[in-house]
């Protein structure tokens, strides 16, 4: 049985983490949470059965324990770096929400840190272990389109996903504690399941960003292109200012289409004219819960990380190009 504390007790923790951990109450207890916020740590902690006395409102009390098997920490993006760095210092495997950091120096010293902790450490890339794109990804790898060279992932949403209303709702919209807005929150999954999906790492970057119809401090719109070392080529869309969109999934390959076009359960293989609909992965177990269960395997010594820091920092470092092509308007490479 894995021990684990949580370190962050908001929405991410209370809507996904959650329920990843009582699907695998076989095998993993939390045993302790961490939250300034008490309505918080309470919220999540009566829900996993974490004692009162494990409820922490500093995550420094949760890092001197010693009976833990690694933390889970759930905090904003400009949180990760102090927080990462400490619980490897403390000495503690670590389970770390997406992005590693908004910053790459921060990253960077992530990284060094968790090296020379010795610790075992994963990012959370959620999005690859979900029913949809869990199943494209096994399709596109057995090469039912051929060999892919366009994925599209465009979607403009109207809102970003708010915090709760005991910390700061809006703290995906400032720069400070966001560190980047739609692209590096929203787009942020697209470009690893793009990555994934092409098995080709991204060599050129060009983007264009802008905050046009929310009040925010960070893009409200982000248009990326990317083209990856084995020439094929990404294109990623994703907004929180838009009333209304046609969102569009595609990959598109020498022999065929896969569309995720009938909502999140629909997948559409398209060969000519002809169209199957291949089923996705059962719903259950969920994608949380998958990635909790190989990250204990890795701890186990069954297996590699769900995700590694050198996947996540190439994340970060595309995202940053796209801003940085945003800013001059040329193409950046990598």
């Amino acid at each position: 049985m894995k021990r684990v504390g949580i370190i962050g007790c908001g929405r991410i923790a209370e809507q996904g983490h959650v329920p990843g951990y009582v699907e695998l109450a076989d095998r993993i207890t939390v045993a302790a949470a961490a939250d300034p916020a008490a309505a918080r740590r309470d919220l999540v902690g009566e829900r996993l059965g974490v004692p009162q006395a494990a409820r922490y409102a500093d995550y420094a009390d949760l890092l001197a324990r010693d009976d833990l098997d690694y933390v889970d920490i759930c905090l904003p993006h400009h949180l990760h770096h102090a927080a990462t760095i400490a619980a490897a210092r403390a000495g503690h495997n670590i389970l770390l929400e997406k992005p590693l950091a908004a910053r790459e120096d921060e990253a960077l010293e992530m990284i060094a840190a968790v090296e020379q902790a010795g610790v075992t450490f994963s990012l959370i890339h959620n999005y690859a272990r979900q029913a949809v794109p869990g199943r494209v990804l096994e399709l596109v790898h057995a090469g039912a389109i051929g060999t892919p060279y366009l994925v599209r992932f465009e979607g403009l949403g109207s809102y970003h996903y708010e915090g709760t209303a005991d910390y700061d709702p809006g703290w995906r919209a400032k720069a400070a504690r966001g560190g980047g807005g739609a692209l590096l929150d929203n787009g942020y999954h697209s470009i690893y399941l793009a990555r994934y999906l092409l098995q080709s790492e991204v060599r050129e970057v060009f983007g264009a960003v802008g905050t046009f119809a929310r009040d925010f401090e960070v893009e409200d719109t982000a248009l990326a292109l990317f083209r990856h070392e084995n020439g094929a080529i990404t294109s990623i869309q994703n907004g929180w200012g838009a009333d209304r969109s046609m969102p569009a999934r595609e990959i598109q390959g020498s022999q065929g289409s896969i569309l995720l076009a009938g909502g999140e359960s629909s997948i559409e293989l398209w060969q000519g004219d002809q169209c199957e609909r291949p089923a996705p992965w059962a719903p259950a177990p969920g994608a949380f819960t998958r990635v909790f269960s190989a990250f204990c395997d890795a701890l186990d010594g069954n297996g590699p990380v769900p995700t590694t820091a050198a996947d996540g920092l190439m994340n970060l470092r595309i995202i940053l190009a796209a801003y940085e092509a945003s800013r001059t308007g040329s193409v950046v490479k990598l």
